[in-house]
């Protein structure tokens, strides 16, 4: 799942980074909630974290910057002491949450892992069914006809990003700013790779009524089709014998189409 810091103080940032990594998760740092306003425009956030000083914006005011762009993307907001007292009727809604600075490395781990869960584990909403794909965002696993299949955090990205739009093609600049958007150029060969490797591990073929296409020099489409039924000869069909009489039955021939 991809999880969204926005803050400038790098000491903080950093912290944050390690602790939603360490959780198995995908951070992305913006420096400002404009800037993760773009990005949400695009693609999915699991959730957002703040880590900004007062200077910068107020609680109230990031959470709102997160829900007019998202309005379902949970929030933690550092905060600190001094301003536990002026939170808003932003901070009443349970996808909202904060945390009182200073905080340690494991506090702050066990408070994004709980926003979570909170938000994930209770809204099935939010685990997304495509056919017989099952989409689960806090475990960035993808269920096949019931059975797990984890991915790594750059892999359930992707997935999740094609599937929520099926017939789109995309080239590979826009996937890689889409998923890889702190990465700098070059990345092409990581782009065929992990769609290789994703096209494989999730089984994308007409049988899962799904198929990962490349078309030639534009890019990549994720195609939803209609799996082909298995075509089955008709049993074989009862007629009457003529040297057996009226009544009397043998199995007659079974003719090929």
């Amino acid at each position: 799942m991809e999880i969204a810091i926005v803050g400038r103080h790098r000491a903080l940032v950093d912290r944050a980074r390690a602790s939603v990594e360490a959780l198995g998760h995908q951070p992305t740092v913006f420096s400002t909630p404009q800037a993760l306003r773009s990005a949400a425009e695009c693609r999915r956030i699991g959730m957002v974290v703040f880590v900004m000083g007062a200077e910068q914006a107020s609680p109230s005011a990031c959470v709102d910057a997160v829900r007019a762009a998202d309005r379902d993307a949970p929030v933690l907001v550092a905060v600190s002491p001094s301003n536990v007292a002026l939170m808003g009727p932003a901070f009443e809604s349970p996808l909202s949450e904060f945390i009182v600075r200073p905080y340690t490395s494991k506090e702050l781990r066990a408070r994004v892992h709980a926003v979570l869960r909170r938000t994930y584990r209770t809204c099935p909403e939010n685990q997304a069914v495509f056919g017989p794909y099952r989409f689960l965002p806090l475990e960035s696993t993808v269920e096949l006809h019931g059975v797990p299949i984890k991915l790594n955090p750059k892999m359930f990205a992707l997935a999740t990003f094609f599937f929520n739009r099926p017939g789109q093609l995309f080239s590979r600049d826009h996937l890689r700013a889409a998923v890889w958007p702190t990465a700098g150029d070059g990345q092409s060969r990581t782009v065929d790779t992990h769609l290789s490797v994703l096209r494989n591990r999730l089984q994308l073929e007409p049988a899962n009524g799904y198929v990962l296409r490349n078309v030639y020099r534009r890019g990549y489409l994720l195609d939803a089709v209609h799996a082909r039924p298995v075509e089955v000869a008709d049993p074989p069909r009862f007629v009457p014998s003529r040297r057996d009489g009226v009544g009397a039955h043998h199995v007659a021939d079974v003719m090929c189409p």
